[in-house]
């Protein structure tokens, strides 16, 4: 059958970018119909720690998760996603270090700017999340 592109998206459906570089891609989720809590969730068994790791996350048609990490060398401070925040929520940290988006994880320096996102609630951003629960526990 010789279907349109357009017409073979609506039936079949596309792949969703979740996550881009680090940042959850504005709209993606509402797209999916997925909680952070739920994509945070999804990373954690992939070996996601903070989301300074991801190079890429895709929700595939099948529903399954395409999660497309940096290498080790290349990972930089993102928000911590493990442990779960359910469970024990991120170390607000003191005033000074870089700062990962409570909502989107984009990495910035000043935590009393507003994100891109609009979002002002900011995490530390970490290379190792479980040293700075871990510290402060």
């Amino acid at each position: 059958m010789n279907r349109s592109r357009p017409f073979e998206n609506f039936v079949d459906g596309v792949p969703l970018e979740l996550v881009w570089d680090g940042v959850i891609v504005d709209g993606g989720l509402r797209r999916a119909r997925m909680s952070r809590e739920d994509l945070f969730e999804r990373l954690r068994p992939e070996g996601v720690e903070q989301l300074g790791q991801v190079r890429r996350v895709y929700l595939e048609q099948s529903g399954e998760l395409s999660v497309f990490l940096l290498p080790a060398d290349l990972v930089r401070p993102g928000l911590p996603i493990a442990p779960p925040w359910d469970v024990e929520a991120p170390h607000a940290g003191g005033l000074f270090g870089a700062v990962a988006c409570q909502e989107c994880g984009r990495v910035r320096e000043q935590r009393s700017v507003p994100c891109e996102c609009g979002e002002l609630a900011v995490y530390p951003a970490t290379i190792d999340p479980w040293q700075v629960s871990e510290s402060c526990g």
